[in-house]
């Protein structure tokens, strides 16, 4: 029977807890590993709402991208914002994995998974921390088509391009917020950078550096890994049901 603990330790053998940043919390961050389970439901974000769809769901564990809390709490408390969302947990007997830093890190994790999708060849690790990828593309492309291509491939509404003027051929990769790797980028021989959450002054450094920058959003660029999780679940465990969770139908911004 699959437990808590032995999905757990399938997913570690994908993201190892060794690979995660100092900063970063991951592993099994509410619940007990000894619980069976049945029903499982992805998302990025624990949120309210997803915590809601997992009981309507019947699920008994919830697989998250993002940690529900990076530091221990002095007290959990119902009544309090901060910890609400752990006792509902604890309440309602539904188990947390988060898998963070140490995901987008492995092999086959959120930026290998963002560079496929992309359909980029491999082309090795980005940054010191080896947390981005770098992709060539087959032929060179004006970094307008290559936005748009962005777009299109990740499902955005939207992107946002600093246009440096020059070909799109060589690809620097960041799920999520990777606005600091801007120079690490340029010192890989990178022509673009692909990420989200970039700031204002960010983008002017682009800029100053003369290299491409493409924004497509936190949510889009972090949001394919989920398949890869739900995949190697499906052919360890064939006898649970998982479930993408519902709100990863949603974009992050509306565009009115």
């Amino acid at each position: 029977m699959a437990t808590v603990g032995r999905i757990l330790e399938s997913l570690l053998e994908l993201a190892p807890l060794e690979l995660k940043l100092d900063f970063d919390n991951a592993g099994l961050l509410v619940g007990d590993a000894a619980v069976p389970v049945e029903r499982v439901l992805f998302c990025l974000d624990i949120t309210d709402e997803v915590i809601e769809e997992a009981g309507k769901k019947e699920c008994q564990l919830i697989v998250s991208h993002h940690p529900l809390f990076f530091t221990l709490p002095n007290s959990i408390r119902a009544d309090c914002r901060e910890t609400a969302k752990i006792t509902r947990l604890l309440q309602m007997g539904v188990s947390a994995i988060c898998l963070h830093t140490n995901l987008d890190r492995a092999k086959g994790g959120v930026n290998d998974e963002l560079c496929r999708c992309l359909e980029l060849v491999p082309a090795g690790v980005l940054g010191e921390d080896a947390l981005g990828r770098i992709g060539t593309l087959k032929q060179p492309m004006s970094v307008a088509d290559f936005a748009k291509d962005v777009k299109r491939l990740l499902g955005c509404r939207g992107v946002k391009l600093y246009n440096a003027g020059r070909p799109a051929k060589r690809i620097g990769l960041v799920g999520g917020s990777g606005g600091s790797y801007l120079t690490a980028a340029l010192s890989a021989g990178c022509d673009t950078l692909v990420t989200a959450d970039v700031k204002h002054h960010q983008f002017l450094e682009a800029r100053e550096l003369h290299l491409n920058l493409i924004d497509a959003g936190h949510y889009h660029t972090e949001r394919p890994v989920l398949s890869v999780l739900m995949q190697t679940l499906s052919s360890l465990f064939p006898e649970l049901v998982f479930f993408p969770s519902d709100t990863l139908q949603q974009d992050e911004v509306l565009f009115l």
